[in-house]
């Protein structure tokens, strides 16, 4: 996540539209990966022959900072909106990406849950 971070630190400094685009592109290439990794250990959680109590709060604590992280990242596309009026492309694109993953990770913590009952 704090390869995610270091991406988002040129988008205050960065005016030129190439250097935007590079660092959105480098937002969304990061979200693509982190999600690989948690799809892995959420996976791995889940392939235990015999999930304990404290699996399944495991797998929902991490749902929850899965879904935090990327509502601080839509906060900051928010923001940028607000400050800039517009994004270019690439930064719609990101955060469309990110919208997903919001959405993909609710449905499965909602799927979890009713699952875990």
């Amino acid at each position: 996540m704090v390869d995610i971070e270091k991406a988002y630190a040129p988008l205050d400094r960065e005016q030129s539209l190439h250097r935007l685009d590079m660092a959105f592109e480098q937002i969304a290439k990061k979200n693509k990966e982190l999600d690989q990794q948690w799809q892995d250990l959420v996976k791995s959680l889940k392939d235990l022959k015999t999930p304990s109590e404290e699996t399944k709060r495991t797998i929902d604590v991490l749902y929850n900072v899965i879904l935090t992280f990327c509502t601080q990242q839509n906060k900051i596309f928010t923001e940028m909106y607000k400050r800039r009026g517009s994004l270019p492309i690439s930064g719609q694109n990101a955060q469309k990406y990110i919208n997903e993953l919001t959405e993909k990770y609710m449905k499965e913590m909602d799927k979890f849950l009713k699952d875990t009952k």
